[in-house]
């Protein structure tokens, strides 16, 4: 056996123990803003509605912003709702004059921009950090088959060299596989009915 593997040992933990880290938190990210999501779509989507269905009363005599607000009504999904509410916020603001004379609270404007742009971040992360995540998955799987060759060549010396001292190679056995091989050889052994 290499010594230096012995000597690594450390280093190589030390190197599971951060990818580890790194890996759950970005998994950690990512399903927060994913719950963060599901608890403020709702609303967003909301917002937006109240926002068309105002629009729509508002601009009715305008033909030309009623095509305007029907086209950034078409389409769907998140990505969609996000950019409407900015198109939204946008067009309101040029037209404040039509939406004050049917009692429209301006602030609305701001609520829209600001949500879009809230709404958009959260769908970021909750998404496209998935290959981040990913990567940081298979660093931390690659730091353990690091640790586990060298652990795995530790255990197999020291079983072969103490393989007549049962107080040494018990060092050298591991608990986990042992207590797994008996238990599927229980399982096997058990009839079937």
């Amino acid at each position: 056996m290499q010594w230096t593997l012995v000597d690594d040992m450390p280093v190589r933990a030390g190197a599971l123990r951060e990818a580890q880290s790194l890996w759950y938190k970005e998994r950690f990210s990512r399903e927060e803003a994913q719950k963060e999501w599901n608890e403020k779509s709702p609303d967003a989507y909301d917002l937006r509605d109240t926002l068309l269905h105002t629009f729509r009363f508002a601009f009715r005599n305008e033909s030309d912003l009623t095509s305007r607000v029907a086209i950034i009504a078409e389409g769907t999904g998140n990505a969609d709702m996000i950019q409407d509410l900015n198109d939204l916020a946008l067009l309101g603001k040029d037209h404040t004059d039509l939406l004050t004379a049917v009692g429209f609270n301006l602030t609305l404007l701001d609520t829209a921009a600001a949500t879009s742009a809230e709404m958009a971040a959260l769908l970021s992360q909750s998404t496209t950090d998935r290959k981040k995540e990913n990567v940081n998955r298979i660093i931390r799987d690659k730091a353990y088959t690091y640790v586990k060759q060298a652990l795995d060549d530790v255990r197999a010396c020291g079983q072969f060299v103490f393989w007549r001292d049962d107080a040494r190679s018990k060092g050298y056995v591991s608990q986990y596989f042992k207590n797994r091989r008996k238990k599927n050889t229980t399982e096997s052994a058990e009839p079937t009915t």
